[in-house]
């Protein structure tokens, strides 16, 4: 049977409103993240690169994955992240124990999968590794312009092109997202350029904001 509401714990509006005031100052790496319960699906190399990255920020980290690699079992442990492995068919205890305020979604989760909408029933916020990464884009310094790059088909040649382009201009860049190093790494680097391939990733996307025409559009700052 698949929990729909948090057992023994109805969410009000107070309560979602509350929860929804904190995510919206979270808009800088140095914001305060300490403590905020976050839920990662998935543990592929996005989900991995979330959960690393909400752990250096003092989060309260749980992963639930249908699978994990030994070697990123192994290192959820150094990190001292929480993991459940379940087919996802239902919703997990341990998730609905953990009370998340946020959940970080890996490519791969249709956005009606029931763990999704267990989460809209809940008021809880989704968010993908582009809106955390937009979010934690300062880290190291003045942020890096973004293109994104959106689309049915195409998205990957698309990418590689750009990043050829912008690198025989003279500019760094990191192909990232679909292809290249998970978004949440290329952060890391305050001097290049990001190239993010996304289709559905884009929907759980609240404070990215783009400026242009067509399917390449530049990034800017919105918060």
């Amino acid at each position: 049977m698949t929990h729909e509401t948090m057992a023994g714990d109805p969410m009000d509006d107070d309560r979602i409103a509350a929860r929804a005031a904190r995510l919206a100052t979270l808009t800088s790496w140095h914001a305060d993240w300490s403590a905020l319960r976050v839920a990662v699906l998935g543990l592929g190399v996005t989900g991995f690169a979330a959960a690393d990255t909400l752990a250096e920020l003092r989060a309260d980290v749980l992963v639930v994955a249908s699978g994990a690699p030994d070697e990123r079992t192994q290192l959820l442990n150094v990190l001292g992240v929480a993991l459940v492995q379940s087919d996802l068919s239902d919703v997990p205890g341990e998730l609905v124990a953990h009370r998340p305020e946020l959940l970080i979604v890996s490519p791969g989760f249709h956005p009606d999968h029931l763990l999704l909408r267990w989460a809209a029933a809940n008021g809880i916020a989704v968010w993908g590794d582009i809106e955390l990464a937009w979010r934690l884009r300062d880290k190291v310094g003045i942020p890096a312009e973004w293109l994104l790059v959106t689309g049915t088909n195409g998205k990957t040649t698309t990418v590689q092109l750009a990043a050829t382009m912008l690198a025989a201009a003279g500019h760094r860049v990191a192909p990232c997202g679909n292809i290249g190093v998970p978004v949440l790494d290329a952060i890391r680097d305050p001097q290049a350029g990001t190239c993010s391939s996304s289709n559905s990733r884009a929907t759980s996307c609240t404070t990215f904001r783009a400026q242009g025409r067509g399917h390449s559009r530049r990034g800017r700052a919105s918060a």
